[in-house]
């Protein structure tokens, strides 16, 4: 399996759409150009702006990159 299918079974991008994940606090250590790591849920989920009322997966529980 590739990695971009691997990170969206793992809940590290989007299922639908593949922008990656990152937290408030990594977010602005990327702006900064620090080393920020992504976030992952452990599960499928589908970034806010894929995400609707009628979504089989679950909506993100933070920001996309």
């Amino acid at each position: 399996m590739g990695e971009i299918a691997e990170d969206m079974i793992d809940g590290t991008c989007c299922t639908e759409c593949g922008c990656y994940f990152m937290d408030e606090e990594n977010q602005a250590k990327h702006h900064k150009g620090e080393k920020a790591i992504l976030y992952t849920h452990g599960y499928p989920v589908l970034c806010k702006e894929c995400w609707t009322p009628e979504s089989d997966l679950q909506c993100a529980d933070v920001n996309t990159i």
